[in-house]
């Protein structure tokens, strides 16, 4: 058990490494970044997975998950469940991010809240790893690390951008400007289960794969866009 535990935290050491070096102009506390992440992702997938839960037995989805023809013939249940899933976990990421950059004094750049939503999300998936490698085994984490955790982390990054503009456009009024930003990264993450659950699994992993790195580049670039918004920008200063 203790070698899963390894693997995840070196997954998700690798990916704050990678978020981390795309904030230039005024870098956050490494240590600050961490413990946001441990805390917000914690916050945010322990009643993410409760509902997750009752969601399966209340929908019946559970058994769908083993069965291509029962799920063949009842796509609509996982399309249901898809789209509980996708908003359950983005609005409970959302929020925990809200509530730990709105009392956060290290929170002083437009890029900040994209830097610290998708460390956010990238603990989400860290926990979600651990779940899902004690229950697969470590090529299930290989596997995530290239899909599952820079879907969330990218997803993140969407609805950080709310953020960012409810505080430094909006003077504050967070919850209108997010609310959009919200709802896209949660259509967009029922998208992707709803495409893992349909798709024959010889090609799911080629799916998710492409699927997520569409969603992270995305990220990516409005990450630069929002970082060359700084106030701690030098003028001509040039990377």
């Amino acid at each position: 058990m203790d070698i899963i535990y390894l693997s995840v935290g070196i997954s998700f050491a690798i990916w704050l490494y990678i978020i981390y070096r795309y904030d230039r102009y005024e870098p956050e506390p490494v240590i600050i970044l961490i413990l946001t992440g441990v805390a917000g992702g914690l916050m945010s997938s322990v009643p993410a997975a409760l509902l997750n839960t009752a969601a399966v037995s209340i929908l019946g989805s559970g058994s769908l998950f083993f069965s291509d023809a029962d799920a063949a013939a009842d796509s609509c249940t996982l399309l249901k469940f898809s789209l509980f899933v996708g908003f359950n976990e983005e609005i409970w990421k959302a929020a925990a991010a809200l509530f730990i950059l709105k009392r956060l004094k290290h929170f002083n750049e437009p890029a900040d809240a994209l830097i610290y939503s998708m460390t956010i999300a990238l603990g989400f998936a860290a926990f979600e790893n651990i779940e899902y490698t004690l229950m697969g085994g470590l090529n299930i984490l290989v596997l995530r690390s290239f899909t599952a955790v820079p879907l969330h982390v990218g997803l993140a990054a969407i609805w950080g951008m709310g953020i960012a503009k409810g505080k430094y456009i909006k003077g504050g009024r967070y919850f209108s400007v997010m609310l959009p930003y919200v709802v896209s990264a949660a259509v967009l993450h029922a998208l992707y289960n709803y495409l893992q659950f349909i798709i024959y699994s010889g090609f799911s992993l080629i799916v998710a794969v492409i699927f997520s790195l569409l969603v992270i580049s995305y990220a990516v670039k409005k990450l630069n866009h929002f970082v060359e918004l700084s106030p701690f920008k030098k003028k001509n200063e040039i990377y």
